[in-house]
């Protein structure tokens, strides 16, 4: 089934996902789809995904294809029936480059470029738990290049042999759907906030995204600030009503009920952020959060936990506040001393505008996305 595509401008990009939402992980492979140069690749998607993320991906303008892949521990027949489909689906597109977007489809991409010949970039987006093996570091050698977004998700590779393979491209953020000049009255006035100071947290409701430590927070905040609001929009990966319902009954035992909203998952982010005073990331740990250059890209402060990549895009101090994970306090505080800073809240946020757009457009990110790809062709011998 080897098939190598020397197939003239623009060459069949196959990109493998496997998803059951729509978030970050996703929201960035749909940038790169809407914002590749047309000219060199056109976008060919496979996915074990639901309508949601179909949709979308076809509305950016990728071709969508779906297999399913079942988990490869162990490798059953399914496993490899969904390695023949893959690569089967490589050869019809007539793809030229395999780009594996989440773990489980690493080592799909990996055995379906060995039968097609295809090479394969991977992309690691995630930091490993306690207890968790990584397989892609003890399979680096099967991808030409590995693609992290952050250096603290590179920190995984340090001291592998395929060390070299490695390449850190942080995420980028549509300039012009995060637009610094669109109005927060729709949202405020939705919540019947247009006369208070609001902090947001827009990342999804996952144990490890730090709720709990922030609502402990808020109770601190409130008490100084009585004036003071959170909104909380995003939905849990797993289980969402129940996890929902799990920060609901914390607002309720922290008495927090007219000063905290969960609004649930939302279509209108730019807009949610608009209306922010400042912006929160609240994670126990943090690969590379999209919220932040959101935050950055609507000219808000943040206040963040130092964990993960997260100090790779906020500088602390400069751009933004960042705080040790798991501390209530020193959360309440720094999210203190901006609500009681109006002008500091302005310089941190001009800061932080001018280095989003200097550095993390979606722009940006896909020309290095590119350049990899370029690497990648031109080191098979195909130009």
């Amino acid at each position: 089934m080897k098939h190598i595509s020397q197939a003239p401008l623009p060459r069949t990009l196959v990109l493998v996902h496997a998803t059951d939402i729509l978030a970050g992980g996703e929201r960035s492979l749909l940038n790169l789809i809407r914002h590749l140069d047309a000219a060199r690749f056109r976008p060919h998607v496979i996915c074990d995904a639901g309508e949601e993320f179909i949709e979308a991906a076809r509305e950016a303008g990728a071709a969508v294809d779906r297999v399913r892949f079942p988990g490869f521990k162990p490798p059953g027949p399914s496993a490899w029936r969904a390695v023949r489909a893959l690569a089967q689906c490589c050869v019809s597109a007539k793809g030229a480059l395999l780009h594996a977007n989440t773990p489980k489809t690493n080592l799909y991409a990996a055995a379906a470029g060995f039968l097609t010949g295809l090479p394969v970039v991977w992309h690691c987006r995630n930091l490993l738990e306690p207890g968790m093996w990584d397989t892609d570091r003890l399979c680096a050698w099967m991808p030409d290049r590995i693609i992290c977004n952050s250096d603290a998700i590179a920190t995984r590779f340090v001291g592998s042999r395929w060390r070299e393979r490695v390449r850190t491209i942080l995420n980028g953020v549509d300039l012009q759907e995060f637009d610094a000049a669109i109005s927060a009255s729709a949202v405020r006035a939705e919540l019947g906030w247009e006369r208070h100071p609001i902090l947001a947290a827009t990342s999804r409701l996952d144990p490890e995204k730090g709720h709990e430590t922030l609502l402990e927070a808020m109770g601190m905040v409130v008490a100084e600030r009585p004036d003071a609001r959170l909104l909380i929009a995003g939905q849990a990966s797993v289980s969402p009503e129940a996890r929902r319902a799990v920060l609901q009954r914390r607002i309720e035992e922290l008495k927090l009920g007219a000063a905290v909203r969960i609004l649930g998952f939302r279509r209108d982010m730019p807009q949610i952020l608009a209306a922010a005073d400042i912006c929160i990331l609240p994670a126990d740990a943090e690969a590379c959060g999209r919220v932040l250059f959101e935050a950055m890209a609507m000219a808000k402060p943040i206040v963040a936990t130092a964990s993960g990549g997260t100090p790779e895009i906020v500088l602390d101090g400069v751009t933004g506040l960042l705080v040790p994970p798991h501390e209530p306090r020193a959360l309440a505080h720094a999210v203190l001393s901006l609500l009681n800073d109006p002008l500091r809240r302005k310089v941190l946020s001009a800061a932080a505008y001018e280095r989003v757009t200097k550095q993390f457009s979606i722009g940006a990110h896909v020309r290095q996305t590119m350049e990899v790809y370029s690497e990648v062709l031109e080191s098979r011998g195909i130009r």
